[in-house]
């Protein structure tokens, strides 16, 4: 859904990049921040279904649609980014497009908990999700909005990362899994549409909640909204008190819309259009109610929210053996063997990028060993390498070469619930997940390597006699002169010292200092339990 043809409309702006490569500006936009992204859930979800339809593949692929957004969610895991995923709620309109909307799928409520047991965030709006995105992009809460419905545009996002549409065209010429970046500045630098022309094209072209004016296409909706009527009508219906000074506004208004369709005088419309201007004077447009619908649509307050926003911002590790679960019985991978090479070639080389990227993770020298709150994992080798096989334009720089890193993930397994089989074991729980070979090829982006896992320190450590002394070093780079009342700011995660194992080869452990005001509720920290205890077993 969305408004009609307003992509295409808008399509000058557009910038075609990897989500990776669009993370990347957004994030030197927040000073190497991570950037939290907002998901509309439901075209998700409705994109989903649609792949598994040409196919014919929704009966005979176990999962069908909750396969594909499974492989979606892996490679949300691999960027750079929190995302929080938006649903839309029960103040939504009720019909759209003359048809009532249908707001269950059987599924939704399985796709909400992989979201959190992704580690990923969900936010529940109280009426449109598309709405409740933009308000939140404007407010900074969060810096995009993945969606591919037009409403986003309308309701005033300031940048929208919107699916390129598969199709055979497409992939040819930019490949898959790539997206179109849009900004408001952009697309009024390259369009001349501005927030209240974009709405002014939605009421003349139609959209969700009104089929627009009879006869009037994109180009005379594109137009009126360059020739400044949209600005106008927006500026009435934000000052106006109430729907009769309204109408006094829009009689003077209308009349001059009128006049410029048989004249042109502004040269915006591609001709004179006396049939069209005749179409609009006599209809009741605009109508107050649908215009109000995209000027002030039902959000939350945004007053006070702060804290809510910034956990968010929390790059929160996921629940393997929540995964798991979800995994057999949902997509049916209830052979050992099966989930041993899906987990293997799809989610844990995504679970070690997961690790790097946040700032709690920290590197063990001594046993070569990526420690994070609840998950470890042991490097066995760093090289750099060119990346045979995958799509150059989905690479940040093409032709460059990548870190590479061998990794051993026993211990992922083991904090999975699967255990590797006991050679002659008759126990069947030893054959849930049997990884005879535990090694796995991760391509980490360069920016998320600590110094001590680049490939030349790497081997200089691996010969080093000293590097049997334990050393811990962090990962991702916390300031550590950040004053508590902003302990939570961008990746969330400040670190006040950290204490490392007096005795070698015992448990690694971390303590952290956290000396917070008195003022502040102890009873916040409860969302955060997974980053602040850093001890993990030995």
């Amino acid at each position: 859904m969305g408004i009609s043809n307003l992509w295409k409309a808008v399509k000058p702006a557009a910038q075609t990049q990897s989500l990776t490569k669009i993370v990347r500006e957004l994030s030197s936009q927040i000073e190497g921040g991570i950037p939290c992204i907002g998901v509309d859930l439901s075209p998700l979800m409705d994109e989903c279904i649609a792949a598994t339809m040409p196919q014919g593949v929704n009966g005979r692929l176990p999962g069908g649609p909750l396969y594909i957004f499974f492989n979606k969610l892996v490679a949300f895991m691999k960027v750079r980014a929190t995302y929080v995923f938006v649903l839309d709620g029960a103040e939504r309109p009720a019909v759209k497009r003359e048809h009532k909307v249908h707001t269950y799928v059987w599924w939704s409520g399985i796709a909400k908990e992989l979201i959190l047991a992704f580690g990923f965030h969900v936010h529940h709006a109280p009426g449109e999700a598309e709405a409740e995105l933009s308000m939140l992009n404007r407010h900074s809460a969060i810096d995009a909005i993945i969606t591919s419905d037009s409403d986003a545009l309308v309701f005033g996002a300031r940048t929208i990362i919107r699916p390129v549409p598969i199709t055979s065209n497409s992939v040819s010429q930019h490949g898959r899994n790539m997206y179109e970046i849009y900004t408001d500045s952009r697309v009024e630098q390259t369009t001349s549409l501005t927030h209240g022309g974009l709405i002014l094209f939605a009421l003349l072209n139609g959209g969700d909640y009104d089929g627009g004016i009879l006869g009037c296409g994109p180009k005379s909706a594109s137009g009126l909204a360059r020739s400044g009527y949209g600005d106008q009508l927006l500026s009435a219906a934000q000052t106006c008190r109430d729907s009769w000074e309204f109408a006094q506004f829009t009689n003077a208004w209308c009349q001059s819309v009128v006049c410029e369709l048989r004249t042109n005088s502004r040269g915006h419309n591609p001709s004179r259009q006396p049939v069209l201007a005749m179409s609009l004077e006599m209809s009741d447009f605009p109508k107050y109610d649908i215009l109000m619908l995209y000027v002030s649509p039902t959000v939350s307050d945004y007053r006070g929210s702060g804290f809510l926003w910034e956990r968010w911002r929390v790059v929160r590790e996921p629940h393997l053996n929540e995964i798991k679960t979800f995994c057999r019985q949902q997509l049916r991978w209830t052979e050992g063997s099966i989930l041993e090479k899906k987990f293997k070639s799809l989610l844990f080389p995504a679970v070690v990028q997961r690790m790097l990227i946040s700032p709690m993770t920290l590197y063990e020298s001594s046993e070569r060993k990526l420690i994070s709150p609840t998950l470890q994992v042991q490097v066995s080798s760093v090289q750099w390498k060119k990346r045979k096989g995958h799509p150059a334009k989905e690479c940040i720089n093409p032709g460059d070469k990548q870190p590479q890193l061998h990794v051993d993930a026993t211990l992922l397994f083991a904090a999975s619930g699967c255990q590797a089989t006991q050679a002659g074991s008759s126990n069947p729980a030893h054959r849930n997940c049997s990884p005879s070979d535990n090694t796995l090829l991760v391509w980490p982006l360069p920016e998320t390597l600590p110094t001590e896992l680049s490939p030349a320190n790497f081997k200089q450590s691996s010969g080093d006699s000293q590097a049997a002394s334990s050393r811990l070093t962090r990962v991702a780079s916390l300031d550590l002169d950040e004053s508590p009342p902003n302990f939570f700011k961008h990746c969330s995660s400040r670190a006040g010292s950290i204490t490392q194992p007096a005795i070698p080869n015992s448990p690694v452990s971390a303590t952290i200092d956290l000396t917070l005001p008195s003022s502040f509720n102890s009873s916040e920290l409860a969302d955060y339990s997974e980053i602040i205890d850093l001890t993990s077993s030995p």
